[in-house]
C-alpha cells in the first residue's frame, strides 16, 4: 500500500488567478471534479469563506506596495496523502494531519498573518488542504523567492522537512527524492487553472457556434435536396409529357404522309 505524503507549491503570477484560485477553492464556480453533494463537509474559516473577505487580507498584507511587473504574487499549497492512508483515516486523525500542516506552513511563510485562504476539500475523491499565502518577506516587500528560492532543490529539501516534521506522525512518509516520475502541478492536478477554464470555456463558445452553423447548413442541404428531388420529379413528369407529345407528333406525320401519297387506280 502506497503511503507518501503529498505536499505542492504553485505560483500564483497576477490578481486575475488569485482571483480564480479562490473562486475553486470556496466553491464559487462549478468544479467539475468536484461533488456537489459532498460541498457541505468542507472545512473553511469564517473569515476566509468569500472571494472579498480573502482579497481584503490580501489588500491588508499588501499595503500600497505596486508589484512588479514579473512578481509572484501567492503561493498555493495543496496537502494531502496517498489515498489509501488519507481515506482510512477518521475525520478527526484528517483534521488534526490538515491542521499540522497548516501551522508548518504558516512558519514557512513567516507567520499566520501571511495566510490568506485556507479550506479542506472533502467533496473530491481524496481530502486535502488548500492554502493561499501572501509572499511577503521581513519588510513586507513581495519575495517568493525568499520562501521557495533560493537554489534548485529548495522544494525538494522542503518536502522531505514536511514529511519529517509533520506527516511522519501519521504513518506519511517522503516519496523517493529526485524520482523520474511526473508530477503534474496543482493546476494540472486539480483541473482550475483559470487560464485553463477560460480556454476550455472559449473552446465550448467555440464548438456550440459550430454546432449551431452545421445545424444551419445541414437544415440548408436538406433544402437544397428537396429541391433536388423536386426537379427531378419535374424532370421525369415533364419527360414523359414530351414524350406523350412526341408520340402524337409522329402519329400525325404519319397520318398526313399516308394522306398525301397517291392512289393507284386499276386499268380498264
Amino acid at each position: 500500500m502506497a503511503d507518501f505524503a503529498v505536499l505542492r507549491f504553485t505560483k500564483i503570477k497576477s490578481m486575475r488567478s488569485l482571483r480564480g484560485a479562490l473562486a475553486h477553492n470556496l466553491r464559487v464556480q462549478h468544479t467539475p471534479n468536484a461533488d456537489p453533494a459532498k460541498g457541505l463537509f468542507n472545512r473553511v474559516p469564517v473569515h476566509m469563506n468569500s472571494i472579498e473577505k480573502c482579497l481584503s487580507i490580501y489588500g491588508e498584507r499588501l499595503g500600497k506596495q505596486t508589484p512588479r511587473k514579473n512578481a509572484i504574487y501567492a503561493h498555493e499549497a495543496v496537502v494531502t496523502g496517498s489515498p489509501d492512508v488519507i481515506n482510512n483515516m477518521n475525520v478527526q486523525q484528517q483534521m488534526a494531519y490538515f491542521e499540522d500542516a497548516l501551522k508548518w506552513l504558516q512558519r514557512l511563510h513567516g507567520g499566520k498573518d501571511r495566510l490568506v485562504s485556507a479550506v479542506v476539500h472533502y467533496d473530491e475523491t481524496t481530502p486535502h488542504l488548500q492554502a493561499i499565502f501572501i509572499p511577503i518577506d521581513d519588510r513586507g516587500r513581495l519575495n517568493s523567492r525568499s520562501i521557495l528560492g533560493g537554489h534548485r532543490n529548495r522544494l525538494s529539501e522542503l518536502q522531505t522537512e514536511f514529511a519529517n516534521d509533520v506527516a511522519a506522525k501519521y504513518g506519511l512518509h517522503r516519496g523517493r527524492p529526485h524520482s523520474p516520475a511526473h508530477h503534474q502541478s496543482l493546476r494540472e492536478w486539480y483541473g482550475k487553472e483559470p487560464e485553463a477554464r477560460e480556454r476550455h470555456a472559449m473552446l465550448s463558445k467555440e464548438l456550440d457556434a459550430l454546432t449551431r452553423e452545421v445545424a444551419a447548413r445541414q437544415d440548408d442541404l436538406d433544402k437544397l435536396r428537396e429541391e433536388c428531388s423536386h426537379l427531378a420529379n419535374e424532370a421525369k413528369r415533364m419527360e414523359g409529357a414530351n414524350g406523350m407529345r412526341l408520340d402524337a407528333l409522329k402519329q400525325l406525320v404519319g397520318d398526313l404522309e399516308a394522306n398525301q401519297r397517291p392512289s393507284h387506280r386499276p386499268r380498264r
